[in-house]
């Protein structure tokens, strides 16, 4: 009991250690990703405010006021325009970084879990067969005194042994059939947990596609009714 609550306690440590490690260097990625963003995007902003100033400048005393607020907002729109798409890919790129870290995270995951299981595999095959190797020693000195007493009762050696070879059977039969039945419901318990993480992930993609088609759709309000309709429809029916 002691022994194994203390692996259960490493493993979660291990876990633990993983976790923290893995949030560091996906706060980095993010950071990084926010810097590359902000650069990319002042540069391209202050690129069009220069091109606005540059015509603005150009034909400065040859516009009348009318035309002169006409092109003032023409700029605000293309300004605005120029930002829209720029939170949109911003949003893209960030919600594309977040799935390959999820990815790289779960990857990560699955195996540190395939090493501390075949650690504990490796630790039990070790105990059974130090168990068995004590099994195997006491059940044969007890096998032996069962022969003997048989034959103190009035047995022949070969009836005492025939009896004490067909309780063998039996028992080795008992333990044969136990140990069927554990890997079976071993097998069951991997097998509804292997669909159940298949699902999660099916449904975190769909969220974040459904994410990605808002953001992309932002400012057409038909296409975001109609998107957001649909997505419902498709939560449905996924779950």
């Amino acid at each position: 009991w002691y022994q194994r609550r203390v692996r259960e306690r490493e493993g979660q440590d291990e876990m633990d250690r993983l976790e923290e490690q893995l949030g560091a260097a996906e706060s980095e990625e993010m950071e990084k990703l926010s810097v590359e963003q902000s650069t990319a995007e002042g540069k391209q902003i202050r690129e069009l405010k220069n091109r606005q100033e540059a015509e603005l400048r150009a034909r400065t005393g040859e516009m009348s006021p009318e035309e002169a607020g006409r092109i003032a907002a023409e700029h605000a729109q293309s300004m605005k325009e120029l930002k829209d798409r720029l939170e949109t890919e911003k949003t893209r790129q960030e919600a594309k970084l977040r799935e390959q870290l999820e990815k790289k995270r779960e990857a990560r995951t699955r195996e540190l879990r395939a090493q501390q299981e075949a650690k504990r595999a490796r630790e039990v095959r070790e105990q059974k067969e130090e168990m068995d190797e004590l099994r195997g020693g006491a059940i044969k000195e007890a096998e032996t005194s069962a022969i003997r007493q048989g034959i103190a009762e009035g047995f022949s050696a070969e009836e005492a042994v025939r009896g004490v070879m067909l309780e063998r059977q039996g028992r080795e039969q008992e333990e044969l059939l136990a140990s069927l039945e554990n890997e079976q419901n071993r097998l069951v318990r991997d097998t509804l947990g292997g669909i159940e993480k298949r699902r999660d992930e099916e449904k975190r993609l769909l969220k974040e596609r459904h994410t990605r088609e808002i953001a992309a759709s932002e400012g057409d309000d038909d296409k975001l009714a109609e998107l957001r309709n649909s997505h419902a429809q498709e939560m449905g029916d996924f779950d």
